[in-house]
């Protein structure tokens, strides 16, 4: 019998019912023994996304005085972003807002989350996007395209020798992916709640989470 359940028997002051214990944790899926894992650093160390921005322009030849007409164009820009980091700490800034900085951080966390929080117009504009990282001693990259808001690639590792980890084509087998790709090389194992009486098991998506603060939280939390 593991130690919690005997704990817990003693507890209840029923020790000799140790073994329905065990069982019901058993059934929970309940952990009863753990080993502190060692930590492992996570580092982004290049980031690379391109694609095509789309929006709405005056018609050419439209008036700049009186009454507008309702005529308007779609205009295409292409750009691209690349960033090497290496160690220290950064900080992305621009004089006006509206220049991308968000989405610099969107498009890290939407490659090693493996599904993106980016505004939907935003994401669309997005063609291709590629992260290397380091875990430990190891050097990985996530590379993928954009295909009608879905994406398709993989995760590889880095350096001399190049090895497919996996592929994936769409958010859920991406974010299975990263699952599958982060959890053991973080030394993460799956935290089991009871939410209503069901067992839930908070994976890679629950731990990615805290990998940063979203702008979002960061203004309600500045607007109290």
């Amino acid at each position: 019998m593991s130690e919690l359940a005997e704990a817990v028997g003693i507890r209840l002051r029923q020790p000799d019912r140790v073994g329905e214990v065990e069982e019901v944790l058993q059934a929970a899926r309940v952990a009863t023994s753990s080993a502190l894992p060692s930590p492992v650093r996570l580092r982004v160390e290049k980031i690379a996304f391109s694609g095509v921005k789309r929006f709405d322009a005056p018609a050419t030849g439209e008036p700049q005085d009186g009454p507008k007409p309702e005529a308007r164009t779609v205009r295409e820009e292409p750009f691209s972003f690349e960033w090497e980091l290496g160690a220290g700490v950064y900080v992305v800034a621009s004089y006006e807002n509206l220049r991308g900085k968000s989405s610099v951080l969107e498009v890290m966390r939407w490659a090693l989350r493996g599904r993106s929080q980016m505004r939907e117009v935003v994401q669309s504009w997005v063609r291709r996007v590629a992260v290397v990282f380091r875990v430990g001693a190891e050097q990985l990259a996530v590379e993928f395209d954009v295909l009608e808001g879905c994406p398709v690639g993989g995760v590889r590792t880095d350096g001399q020798r190049r090895v497919r980890l996996a592929g994936f084509d769409g958010d859920d087998s991406f974010e299975q992916v990263m699952q599958t790709v982060m959890m053991p090389r973080l030394h993460l194992v799956p935290v089991v709640t009871m939410q209503e009486d069901r067992v839930v098991e908070h994976t890679w998506p629950a731990y990615a989470s805290a990998l940063s603060v979203s702008s979002n939280a960061a203004f309600l939390k500045a607007s109290r």
